[in-house]
């Protein structure tokens, strides 16, 4: 008994030796994982392809929005942003190319404020419909921040021949039940 004492008195005075520093803590302040930028941000880099009837045949409608670091860099008050570039290919079923373009945002700078123009980016194109010999894609143009609901809307029609005409989309999103009236009376 007396050796199990003696073992536990040697034991206790091991321990109350050694003394803890503070600076063996195991609790590590968290680093702030969220930096801001060091260079210009990506906005573009999406695509999008559906299959279409149109002028009763079938054709393939693919736009590809890309960054674009040669083009003048986009900014939001506090980033620089790189702009985009959105191609549009319409293609056959046979696979051959019917359309082809590519727009940046000085194909849409006539409709733009100053601002807009200025400081905004390409910020995408979008297939919304056929209608008679007309293919409708809706466009905007705007703040490159995804945050921010400042853009303009447009309208980018590509015809049976291949012409483009581009304009500022007056239509609200929302419809008025008269003006929905209006369409199913036509």
């Amino acid at each position: 008994m007396k050796i199990y004492v003696c073992m536990l008195v040697m034991l206790l005075a091991l321990t109350a030796c050694h003394h803890k520093s503070n600076n063996d803590n195991i609790i590590v302040p968290k680093e702030n994982l969220k930096q801001k930028p060091t260079g210009p941000v990506r906005t573009g880099d999406a695509s999008q392809t559906q299959t279409i009837s149109w002028l009763g045949a079938k054709y393939k409608v693919q736009m590809v929005l890309k960054a674009d670091p040669t083009l003048p860099l986009a900014h939001d008050g506090s980033h620089p942003y790189y702009d985009n570039r959105v191609t549009i290919t319409v293609k056959r079923a046979d696979g051959s190319t019917f359309f082809n373009r590519t727009f940046t945002k000085n194909d849409f700078k006539q409709y733009l404020p100053d601002s807009i123009s200025r400081n905004g980016a390409l910020l995408g194109v979008v297939y919304m419909q056929t209608k008679g010999d007309v293919l409708t894609f809706a466009a905007s143009v705007g703040s490159p921040n995804s945050l921010s609901d400042e853009y303009v809307p447009l309208v980018v029609k590509v015809n049976r021949t291949g012409g483009v005409s581009i304009s500022k989309d007056e239509q609200l999103d929302t419809v008025s039940d008269n003006a929905a009236d209006e369409d199913e009376e036509e």
